[in-house]
């Protein structure tokens, strides 16, 4: 009964999802009041495109759930417009849900197979596609994260060296950011001048950027600092001993990963010889004896 209708049901969806993409929405104060305070490196003060349109609707209502919706640290470490990012995810999973019925159609029309059949394939197919970009984002996220942390531990000791010259306690966070031109230390120096630009203190803003995107060793040094900036503590010592101890941290997490990996080829490699014996050697032997 109801197959002549799914290539028009499938047709009206379709329809209603560009119309309801395409109507405008109130902007969110959170995404208002982050465009006014961003720097003319970040690109979210410019104008929506039509794509970008249609992600941000789908980023504002796919519903909160386990696994349709994307870890905003990731895009945020990765420097991800959220907008893009959704654009993305509708553009695959939208092809994951039509390209079944294409084909659907044109067996139809042929006579060779029914519509219906590879037309419920596209619903859990257009789930597939809307997750690969999460999966890609993960995979990315996690490898610079390991990224910010080892480099987190040459900015403790950029800090204590700015502050042992004499800089104050915010100045240090800044000067020692400016040092390098890595993307690490361009994304805490946007940070921090966004900071500034909203009269927030530097150590906050790099307490705001470590919760944001999910490092907590650069939480570290902004407590540290906070303390020197309000109490008059010393920090040197205490931020060369942390950046020291970490670097440590990440070499000693690098070995122990290596010797899993290695360990976990050893498995597939004991299988591989067990089945070539038995395939090659063993033979060889039988028939030597006979």
């Amino acid at each position: 009964m109801l197959q002549p209708l799914l290539p028009g049901l499938l047709l009206g969806l379709g329809i209603t999802l560009i119309i309801a993409a395409l109507v405008p929405t109130r902007p969110q104060l959170a995404d208002t009041l982050h465009r006014l305070t961003s720097t003319e490196l970040d690109h979210a003060s410019q104008p929506l495109d039509q794509r970008q349109r249609i992600g941000a609707w789908f980023y504002q209502h796919v519903p909160a759930l386990p696994g349709l919706t994307t870890s905003t640290r990731d895009l945020d470490l990765l420097g991800i417009a959220h907008a893009d990012f959704y654009w993305k995810k509708t553009l695959l999973a939208g092809f994951g849900l039509i390209f079944p019925s294409i084909i659907g159609l044109i067996g139809t029309i042929s006579g060779t197979f029914s519509f219906a059949v590879p037309a419920l394939l596209g619903i859990p197919l257009a789930l597939i596609f809307w997750l690969l970009p999460d999966l890609e984002a993960q995979k990315k996220a996690k490898a610079a994260r390991s990224d910010f942390a080892r480099a987190v531990g040459t900015y403790f000791e950029l800090v204590a060296s700015e502050r042992l010259r004499g800089a104050s306690a915010g100045r240090s966070l800044e000067s020692a950011a400016e040092v390098a031109d890595t993307w690490i230390f361009h994304r805490i120096r946007q940070e921090i001048t966004r900071g500034k630009l909203a009269g927030i203190h530097p150590w906050h803003a790099v307490a705001s950027l470590s919760e944001d995107i999910g490092v907590p060793e650069l939480k570290d040094i902004a407590r540290i600092v906070e303390l020197s900036g309000k109490e008059g503590a010393e920090i040197y010592e205490p931020l060369r001993n942390r950046g020291r101890s970490l670097r440590l941290q990440i070499l000693e997490d690098e070995h122990a990963q290596a010797n899993k990996a290695s360990e976990s080829m050893t498995v597939p490699m004991t299988l591989l010889a067990a089945v070539f014996f038995g395939l090659f050697v063993t033979p060889l032997m039988f028939s030597s004896f006979g």
